[in-house]
């Protein structure tokens, strides 16, 4: 997960890499709606309607960045928070790039880093609701949910109308398993924003209450959403496809699972999570000459435990 309000107006941010639009200082403005703008380009207000809703965690941003420019947009900002502790612009860059990298390389260690840097964000600006979101991210993707919802309704209780605090609780308290309180804070969101991500999250919520059918439709309305974004970056449409598989798998439908992470690779022929669930659906269908090779493939790519997991028992079931 992901938050993108306004920064404030009293800083610049030193010069440095392109901002990411998922990185941003926020600030309530009038009538309680944010605006959905990078660090360093502030703007006028948007209705919140218009308001983006940041995809679940697990999904790549419309912001990430090739994992060599990433790299590069550390360093830089690296270098401007060891020459200035205070600044917050620069740690809550440094936050969102780590967990933007993360979501490319799975390693582990990067959530402790954007720990960090959300912290030394706080340290310099006490308060500042999207460090307190940023860190709140950091312990989600440690699985620290309790943790990731506190910190979304330490947000919520200054600011009652944070989309992004009531989608980032929403999530943790989905995680724990709080399904009512999950509902009633996707309906809030639901009714002030729209799009791919709100109905993926609808979607996996009805999944995990036993509405299947409805989980599909919902899974295969917000892929229609997101490809007919002219933005959509193709491993976010790719993204959406893989969690219709995985939802489809959920059911039983196999050759429809198949289908979708079929669909998933042509869109993005690159994607790990893609692979492992097509290696899941064949393995399930008995194909495991096919599963093989695709969990390997997905493992090069992000080394996932539960992939590695999967791919280990076939091993054992196939004498290797």
């Amino acid at each position: 997960m992901h938050s993108l309000i306004a920064q404030p107006h009293h800083r610049i941010p030193l010069p440095g890499p392109r901002p990411l639009a998922v990185v941003v200082a926020a600030v309530l403005l009038a009538g309680g709606s944010y605006l959905l703008s990078p660090l360093g380009r502030p703007q006028a207000s948007a209705p919140a309607a218009s308001v983006q809703i940041a995809p679940p965690a697990d999904a790549p941003s419309d912001a990430d960045q090739p994992l060599s420019e990433i790299d590069a947009d550390i360093a830089v900002w690296t270098g401007n928070l060891t020459r200035d502790r205070a600044d917050f612009i620069a740690a809550s860059n440094l936050a969102g790039l780590y967990l933007a990298r993360l979501r490319i390389t799975a390693d582990q260690a990067d959530a402790g880093r954007a720990m960090q840097a959300a912290q030394a964000a706080l340290a310099a600006y006490p308060g500042l609701p999207a460090a307190i979101l940023l860190r709140g991210q950091a312990q989600f993707a440690n699985h620290e949910f309790s943790a990731a919802a506190a910190d979304a309704q330490l947000v919520l209780d200054r600011q009652p109308d944070a989309l992004q605090a009531l989608t980032a609780l929403g999530d943790a308290r989905l995680e724990l398993g709080d399904y009512d309180t999950a509902t009633a804070l996707f309906a809030r969101v639901a009714s002030a924003a729209s799009g791919a991500a709100v109905l993926a999250r609808q979607a996996r919520l009805e999944s995990l209450t036993g509405s299947l059918d409805h989980a599909r439709a919902l899974a295969s309305m917000a892929a229609t959403t997101a490809a007919a974004d002219p933005d959509a970056r193709p491993e976010i449409v790719s993204w959406y496809r893989t969690f219709i598989g995985t939802v489809a798998f959920q059911a039983g439908d196999l050759p429809a699972s198949e289908a979708a992470y079929r669909s998933a690779l042509d869109a993005w022929p690159g994607s790990a999570p893609a692979m492992a669930g097509l290696a899941r659906a064949l393995a399930a269908q008995g194909n495991m000459d096919a599963a093989i090779p695709l969990y390997q493939q997905s493992v090069a790519i992000q080394p996932r435990p539960e992939v590695l997991a999967a791919l280990g028992d076939l091993y054992a079931m196939t004498g290797r």
